[in-house]
């Protein structure tokens, strides 16, 4: 039914057939995954990821940011790259939706899925320390962002084999790399070295 993946879903189907179907606009799950990521095991995510994956026609505008930072959380760095891409075409890109106006969930997603996804930083809903758990794409060789951080403004760069932060507060900060502790004196950088490439 769906002739021509270029156009939506619904664009074939009538809203009521898809209700009675097992179709999903938006990849819901994930959503719920990617806001409390540390309420599932990596095996619950991945079941769930590959469970609805076939089902998710990813009508809605933010379905994308959700099925990247799944993706990343788990270590899929080219399919958390490639829902980045399709997340870019929505408002920017050759497959665009926006002729009446930008998807700003969109837009505010596609720099979540480069801050929580790609480089891998922890929400502050669900930590109350500096975490990051990256997972860039062969694509992407570094990302570099500014952070405030509980009060302290720090200046972040990941890259394949580091994660730098720059501590340009006036007091101590500490940070982890997956389980690794680091600290950074206030006004100084730390680059650490580290084991996360090719997960």
């Amino acid at each position: 039914m769906w002739k021509d993946r270029s156009r939506l879903f619904g664009f074939y189907v009538t809203q009521e057939k898809r209700y009675r179907s097992k179709v999903i606009k938006q990849a819901d799950v994930l959503a719920l995954i990617g806001i409390f990521p540390d309420s599932f095991t990596p095996e619950q995510k991945a079941a769930s990821f590959k469970y609805y994956e076939p089902f998710t026609i990813h009508d809605s505008s933010n379905s994308y940011t959700h099925r990247q930072m799944v993706a990343a959380n788990l270590g899929w760095s080219e399919a958390a790259y490639e829902s980045w891409l399709r997340a870019i075409d929505i408002d920017f890109g050759n497959l665009p939706r926006s002729g009446e106006g930008l998807h700003y969930a969109n837009v505010g997603g596609m720099w979540q899925q480069v801050v929580f996804g790609f480089c891998g930083l922890a929400s502050a809903l669900n930590k109350n320390c500096l975490v990051f758990k990256p997972c860039l794409p062969d694509a992407i060789k570094s990302i570099h962002f500014p952070l405030l951080w509980k009060g302290k403004k720090l200046s972040v760069t990941v890259t394949h084999e580091s994660v730098s932060v720059q501590n340009e507060s006036t007091s101590e900060l500490a940070y982890w790399v997956f389980d690794t502790k680091y600290t950074v004196p206030a006004g100084k950088v730390s680059i650490e070295k580290t084991e996360y490439a090719g997960l």
